[in-house]
């Protein structure tokens, strides 16, 4: 655990330390251009014909008072003022706080398919977030820090031609909440649509463990990162967003077993090398107050899997401020007590700026600032294989 007390010159340098110096520490070894945001939200109610839509309760104040309560806050993480047009606004804040970032890279906006049941149908009354592939593609088109993430439901009866509409607007990768969109991966009815993001060379982001940001109260076992086995055996290649670091899961290959860490599945599925080509674990969340409790450190220290993390800010949730405690970090040994007040400037800045610079200036059981390496926030081309991004070389 990092001390109060820093003793003589050490202490009026720490105490000295601004957020500019922990930007410049967090941009050292970074190749501006090839900045990669994996996990970006995209919201609406449907103002503009947005087509995007929210659950009712999420609207009702009176009858359901948290979800109303949880929507606000996204909206206010987001800069959101008033939700009159918060379609448009939404992504005008994003679009102002990404090109205000000290890169150039590249932030991949998610669209949010529907519920969809057994039979393929849609199912709204079940649907809590819905953002259309259409209006993320428009949303892509306002800046050229943007990437497209489609999202599409693989019981669909049109799934495998959405996945090819999608790849042929310049879709990158494929996002699924398999908890809150009712998608079970490890399901024969997802292997068409495998098939087709394998043809397509788009990647899968799909969540791991349990879900909270999004009410999933009969599906969580959905998240177990075991169940998307099934995508790795046809080719496609994985990011588990949030390394799959909170909640439990069935242990699917000791069926009589207890309950599971997510996170010790997504660990021994990282370290089957069968997949080590193909699977990859992506950051965002993994330093909520309650995620990052045995799940950063082990990340930290294992720089074996370094080459197979991907950095994700899950944005709008880094502007939310109880969710990540700057405090509880220091007392985890996770952040020196110096960067603590310069940290909590640059989330107040920009959310997207603070959550970057955090993974940059991490320690591990209070000893020198190592952070996540240069090539988790920098990846390899072969992670979004279609992705236009500049050579290393440009910067």
């Amino acid at each position: 655990m990092a001390g109060l007390s820093i003793g003589g010159s050490a202490a009026a340098s720490a105490s000295r330390r601004t957020p500019d110096d922990l930007v410049k520490r967090a941009m050292t070894g970074l190749t501006p251009g090839r900045f990669v945001d994996a996990h970006n939200h995209v919201v609406g109610v449907g103002h503009g014909d947005s087509g995007c839509a929210v659950h009712p309760s999420m609207m009702d104040g009176i009858r359901h008072p948290f979800n109303w309560i949880r929507f606000r806050a996204y909206a206010r993480a987001s800069g959101i003022e008033s939700l009159d047009s918060i379609d448009q606004d939404y992504m005008a804040v994003l679009r102002e706080r990404v090109e205000a970032l000290p890169h150039t890279g590249t932030h991949l906006l998610f669209a949010f398919d529907q519920v969809h049941g057994e039979s393929g149908e849609p199912i709204p009354a079940h649907t809590v977030f819905y953002v259309p592939n259409d209006h993320m593609l428009r949303a892509v088109q306002t800046s050229d820090r943007f990437a497209a993430c489609a999202s599409i439901h693989p019981y669909r009866p049109d799934a495998v031609d959405e996945i090819h509409r999608m790849a042929d607007a310049g879709a990158v990768a494929i996002k699924w909440l398999p908890n809150a969109m009712w998608i079970d991966p490890s399901s024969p009815r997802c292997i068409p649509a495998y098939k087709a993001m394998h043809d397509r060379k788009l990647t899968l982001i799909s969540h791991g463990g349990e879900e909270q940001a999004v009410p999933s109260p009969d599906t969580q076992e959905y998240g177990n990162p075991l169940r998307l086995r099934l995508a790795l055996h046809h080719g496609v290649q994985v990011v588990v967003a949030h390394c799959a670091s909170y909640g439990r899961s069935l242990d699917l290959d000791k069926p009589s077993a207890p309950s599971t860490r997510s996170f010790d599945l997504f660990l021994r599925m990282m370290d089957d090398a069968q997949w080590s080509d193909q699977l990859y674990g992506e950051l965002s969340a993994v330093l909520l107050f309650n995620r990052v409790r045995g799940v950063v450190d082990t990340l930290l220290r294992r720089t074996d899997l370094h080459p197979r993390l991907v950095h994700g800010s899950d944005y709008p949730i880094p502007g939310i401020d109880p969710l990540i405690n700057l405090l509880q970090l220091w007392s985890l040994g996770l952040i020196e007590w110096a960067d603590r007040a310069p940290l909590a400037a640059l989330f107040r800045q920009n959310p997207l700026l603070g959550d970057f610079v955090l993974k940059r200036v991490l320690t591990v059981d209070g000893g020198p600032p190592i952070g996540f390496p240069p090539s988790v926030f920098c990846p390899p081309d072969s992670l979004f294989p279609v992705l236009n991004r500049p050579l290393a070389a440009d910067g």
